[in-house]
């Protein structure tokens, strides 16, 4: 009885550890691009507390608003790019589709800042992938309308309307 005891004390620790870290990353990544500084250290706690518990998807949230943090500093082929792929890896170890569909999402931005639109498309495509097989239709029109905008920037306008009526299609249902 009392070793069940002390597994569900430390169990219920865990769950608020994370519930903790959980919290610091959400506000991390919603200050990323209006407070890059402030997302920088509070996501840094959060990225320590997850790897000291070995919570993954702490750690793949953490160097996710790191990477939007450093992108917004206009940092981005170092470090945003670093955080960015250590998220991916961890996100896509997980199977966690709005992870991978948000990092694909940022990376797309990255390599648009950087001048390469090819990557960028790319990255933008996988995005809408992730967040349409995770059923995410809000995140998939953000990522269509990134898509489209890339495809207009390339003169690929035929793909551009194509992507515009899928997006109204998807938004209508």
């Amino acid at each position: 009885m009392l070793l069940f005891q002390i597994q569900l004390l430390v169990a219920n620790q865990e769950q608020s550890d994370t519930i903790e870290i959980n919290a610091l990353n959400r506000e991390a990544y919603n200050s990323a691009r209006s407070n890059p500084s402030s997302c920088i250290s509070n996501a840094q706690v959060a990225l320590s507390l997850s790897q000291n518990q070995n919570y993954k998807k702490g750690i793949a949230d953490a160097c996710l608003a790191l990477g939007v943090a450093y992108m917004a500093k206009h940092n981005p082929e170092d470090s945003g790019q670093y955080y960015f792929n250590r998220a991916l890896n961890i996100y896509d170890e997980l199977k966690d589709l709005e992870g991978q569909g948000r990092v694909c999402y940022s990376l797309s931005f990255l390599y648009n800042f950087a001048g390469n639109t090819d990557q960028a498309l790319n990255f933008g495509k996988l995005s809408i992938k992730y967040f349409e097989q995770g059923d995410l239709i809000k995140e998939s029109i953000s990522a269509l309308a990134a898509v489209i905008y890339l495809e207009r920037q390339m003169g690929n306008h035929e793909e551009a309307l194509r992507l515009s009526e899928k997006a109204v299609n998807t938004a209508i249902l």
